[in-house]
């Protein structure tokens, strides 16, 4: 059974996200909070598989509970739902820890399929957020992105950056699924990084930097 916790202020939006997340798996448990008062004991005291944080309006210390939520549950999957689909947020987001982004006005019919594919190793991106992010850097050149990796981290960490799964990866790469698992755990220690999430933001600001 999956353990879901969701953080979101909008009766409205939560009844769509929660009806989607029902419609995508089998067995779920759903905590909900309104606010931030009272999550803290609750992440303290459960184990989530993914964690919805609802964000309406962007200020330094709603910022910092990203942080804190990874603090408590590393191995959940932290998704934001926003409104704000400006890549300097988004990036901000992921670089503090966030695993996906979700736009609050994505289709019934997308939220399904972002959630349906978490099971298959794949961000829940919204279309529009890669599109942003992400589609300008498929058709770049790869360039090495850290000299503190080695060259086929590196090459997972460009697709990475694309938001690919770790199936499309080792297809692309002609390696294993296992293998490129296996590096990208080396470049969350390599890069001192916790979330895949950080790594999309930190390949994404190298690209920047790059380009």
């Amino acid at each position: 059974m999956k353990k879901i916790l969701i953080i979101e202020d909008n009766l409205s939006e939560l009844s769509r996200v929660n009806d989607a997340l029902h419609f995508s798996y089998s067995e779920i448990s759903i905590i909900h909070f309104s606010s931030f008062i009272g999550v803290n004991k609750v992440l303290k005291n459960n184990v989530f598989d993914i964690i919805l944080f609802s964000f309406s309006q962007i200020s330094s210390t709603k910022l910092n509970k990203i942080n804190l939520i990874k603090s408590y549950q590393p191995s959940a999957i932290l998704i934001v739902l926003s409104i704000f689909d400006n890549s300097e947020t988004i990036t901000e987001m992921l670089s503090l820890g966030a695993d996906g982004y979700i736009l609050q006005n994505e289709s019934y019919n997308h939220l399904v399929r972002l959630f349906r594919d978490l099971e298959l190793d794949i961000p829940a991106m919204s279309p529009q957020v890669l599109k942003n992010l992400i589609a300008s850097l498929r058709n770049k050149p790869n360039k090495v992105l850290s000299d503190n990796l080695t060259k086929r981290e590196n090459d997972v960490l460009i697709q990475v950056t694309k938001g690919l799964s770790n199936k499309e990866i080792a297809r692309i790469l002609n390696i294993s699924s296992f293998t490129v698992a296996d590096h990208i755990k080396s470049l969350f220690c390599k890069l001192q990084l916790s979330s895949r999430g950080a790594v999309i933001a930190y390949g994404l600001n190298k690209q920047q930097q790059i380009h």
